[in-house]
């Protein structure tokens, strides 16, 4: 090595300080022919493939291994060997191979004679050579795997507009355009549920004029269920189609084809998937968007139907006379099924209270009725007896067959006059007399719920002293409390008015208003 820097040949100090393999191969080129190297070959190896990077006054037809050559892990170097390969025959004078932390770069094969000090100082190089290749190698690996990320990463920012769509079409077209941005492709088109979308090409191309395989596309593509990049046994006659990708969205019932890509990812498994988990993440959101925005429809109009159900049904009546009455009624969810109403006709105190079979929007339905009937009553728009009513309204829901809907009630008519109230009672929990001395009496009766069967109806009676009260209430009470722990809580609290007593049997029994399990309602009457 010394005789060499002693000549002054500085053309050592370019391959070491090398800016690319690229650059490190010529330097060493320039080197060895500075040298007086008559001929020899420069080999690049990519794992254990080699490509010839230089050929320097000899021929050689084949690319070589460093098997081939005779390196192992024990040595870097071969000297005087012969290579035979069928009829050719290749002399290697002198062979070294750049290995460094057990990675091969590449090897040197010098084919003509050179004397012994040089080809000494050569090996001794070799280790400095295997250096610095390798870190050339490792600095390139490096920018590699950087372009790739970086390549990924501009992928996934252009792929970024297809996820602010928020239609399904939106999705489609803005997927085709920006695909075929990113793989340089020359048309496009999608198939989704039946649809066609197209950019360039005609379903009638898709279908007939394009063959895979013998196949047209279409019927090709329709008997595969992953993504696929075409390059052979393409023909067409009318088109000049080079290559083919088909994404497949499979979930989605999606396939987009690209017609000839011109960039490498074309291929490249890793981005393909990667696009079509784009496109099904982008009509995930789609489909999530439209559920939301249907959803805050529903709610909105849900929200103006409590607003107007609220006004045929009231959640509070309070009467004040020779008696006090309170009534209250709180649904589970933003509209119940139960109603609840009070007020004078002919001099004589009528008070409901009714409960439909079931919670929620089509119960509530069927209490407005009975609402607007209660209503007509009222204004003596309707002069027929209260049983009259109770009949017809039976009638009616059983004409109309509302799937298994009936309704439970109780209606109670206080005579002021003689002190009697006349009840009936249909298929409801029983109402709760609590007599002035303490006894508790039930008021119900055998008849059905309305909606049930026809039925003949008929009033109970029972005379009602100064003091007594009446409890009359829905089954969503006996979720929270049994009827005797009902019974016990109105005889602690009898010393209080109808509202308060209403008010605090509320806040016992339901306690968190947010966890109501069912509607809760109630009339309290103190005579």
């Amino acid at each position: 090595m010394m005789k060499i820097l002693d000549q002054s040949d500085k053309k050592i100090f370019d391959v070491f300080i090398s800016n690319s393999l690229t650059e490190f191969f010529a330097n060493l080129k320039n080197l060895l022919i500075s040298w007086g190297v008559e001929s020899f070959t420069v080999w690049r190896l990519n794992e254990n493939l080699s490509d010839l990077e230089y050929c320097v006054n000899y021929s050689i037809d084949m690319p070589l291994t460093p098997d081939d050559i005779g390196f192992n892990n024990e040595n870097t170097a071969v000297y005087n060997r012969a290579l035979e390969f069928f009829d050719d025959k290749y002399l290697v004078n002198l062979g070294l191979l750049f290995r460094y932390h057990n990675i091969n770069i590449g090897f040197l094969l010098i084919h003509s004679e050179i004397d012994s000090v040089l080809k000494q100082n050569i090996v001794d190089l070799n280790h400095y050579f295997s250096k610095v290749s390798y870190g050339l190698f490792l600095k390139e690996k490096r920018t590699d795997i950087y372009l790739e990320y970086q390549k990924k990463i501009d992928f996934i920012m252009q792929a970024s507009s297809i996820l602010k769509n928020l239609e399904p079409d939106s999705v489609i077209n803005a997927s085709m355009y920006s695909f075929m941005n990113i793989f340089s492709a020359e048309a496009a088109c999608t198939y989704h549920s039946g649809s066609f979308y197209n950019i360039g090409i005609k379903d009638i191309d898709i279908r007939e004029h394009i063959y895979v395989n013998n196949k047209p596309l279409f019927e090709y593509l329709d008997g595969i269920d992953h993504n696929i990049f075409i390059e052979n046994d393409i023909y067409c006659e009318n088109l000049n189609v080079k290559n083919i990708l088909a994404i497949k969205q499979e979930f989605e019932d999606i396939t987009l084809i690209f017609f000839n890509l011109h960039e490498d990812v074309s291929g490249d498994d890793e981005f393909v998937s990667l696009a079509s988990s784009i496109v099904g993440i982008a009509f995930e959101n789609a489909r999530n968007h439209q559920k939301t925005v249907d959803f805050k429809l529903e709610d909105a109009e849900m929200r103006k139907t409590v607003e107007i159900l609220d006004k045929f049904v009231p959640s509070e009546i309070v009467v004040n006379d020779t008696y006090q009455l309170y009534g209250a009624s709180y649904p589970a969810k933003r509209a119940g099924g139960d109603f609840i109403s009070a007020y004078h006709s002919d001099s004589k105190l009528v008070f409901v209270l009714e409960d439909v079979c079931g919670k929620g929007y089509s119960a509530a339905i069927i209490t407005v009725a009975l609402s607007v009937i209660s209503e007509m009553h009222k204004s003596h728009l309707i002069e027929k007896p209260i049983l009259e009513i109770i009949l017809k309204v039976n009638k009616f829901f059983l004409n109309r067959q509302l799937g298994g809907r009936f309704v439970t009630g109780f209606v109670g008519v206080y005579e002021n006059d003689n002190g009697v109230l006349r009840y009936i009672s249909l298929g409801h929990e029983p109402a709760i007399l609590l007599r002035k001395g303490g006894k508790v009496e039930y008021l119900h009766s055998e008849f059905m719920p309305i909606g049930i069967i026809e039925e003949n109806y008929s009033m109970a009676s029972v005379k009602i002293d100064s003091g007594d009260k009446l409890f009359v209430y829905s089954d969503g009470l006996t979720e929270y409390r049994s009827l005797a722990e009902i019974v016990e809580l109105l005889m602690r609290n009898s010393g209080l008015s109808p509202d308060e007593t209403v008010k605090k049997l509320y806040a016992d029994l339901v306690n968190d208003p947010e966890k109501q399990k069912d509607d809760f309602t109630c009339i309290m009457v103190n005579f």
